[in-house]
């Protein structure tokens, strides 16, 4: 019973994506962030639970993998999709879509390519102590953030950007095209707790808390924009 334990955890993980849509075909788009935080939660805790029971196994690894797809791929893309329809025609719902809208079905390329990011990632063996692309969590975390900028960020310029359909549209592919493209990011990973081994990701680990507690969900970007810049330099120092 005890060895099923990570595995359960990772089924509330899949269970909080297929909420996560419930919620946006309700409009509800920020109970849907939400629940993309709670399988955040779940996906760091199951393989954190299998290491502590020693309950590993290929069929977790799969397991969380297709749980990922529909929390970090399929959510994220129909965040995505509804704020492309909102940025077009504010207050349309999804039972309301008008027909001709059928630009907003790009969004479904992030789903496609979270699900090629996750199969790569099971068997790219060089994916031990960095990423290969964004991490699909890290893509689903900035999705996130948008239905908090798109109502009531501290920053205009934010809330005005995410209602302009050309720039949803390209930030959107951006995002998309990170996932699947073959540069080393930073894992969070540690070979030892060293300060000299590990300053660029104890800076960046320390600056993303002073974001997020200080701008709440509007600091996810400049997280995310953090961890980029942390990984172009970590690469630098590594020669990669």
């Amino acid at each position: 019973m005890i060895k099923n334990i990570p595995n359960f955890i990772t089924c509330i993980n899949l269970l909080f994506g297929c909420l996560g849509l419930m919620f946006l075909v309700q409009d509800q788009p920020v109970c849907a962030a939400c629940c993309i935080w709670a399988a955040a939660v779940c996906d760091f805790f199951d393989g954190f639970a299998a290491r502590a029971v020693k309950a590993e196994s290929p069929m977790g690894k799969e397991l969380d993998s297709l749980a990922d797809v529909v929390s970090f791929g399929v959510l994220p893309a129909f965040i995505w999709f509804y704020y492309i329809i909102q940025s077009i025609q504010p207050g349309v719902s999804f039972t309301q879509i008008p027909d001709g809208l059928y630009i907003s079905y790009i969004a479904f390329i992030m789903a496609i390519c979270s699900a090629w990011r996750l199969a790569k990632f099971n068997i790219d063996t060089r994916q031990t102590d960095h990423f290969r692309g964004v991490p699909t969590p890290a893509n689903a975390l900035v999705w996130s953030a948008v239905p908090f900028i798109s109502s009531e960020s501290l920053f205009p310029w934010a809330q005005l950007w995410m209602n302009q359909p050309v720039f949803v549209l390209i930030f959107g592919l951006v995002m998309s095209i990170l996932l699947v493209v073959d540069t080393p990011l930073i894992a969070l990973k540690f070979k030892d707790w060293s300060w000299k081994s590990n300053k660029i990701k104890y800076s960046f680990l320390l600056l993303s808390v002073a974001l997020l507690v200080s701008l709440q969900a509007n600091g996810i970007f400049f997280v995310f924009a953090t961890y980029l810049g942390a990984s172009f330099l970590e690469n630098k120092n590594k020669g990669l």
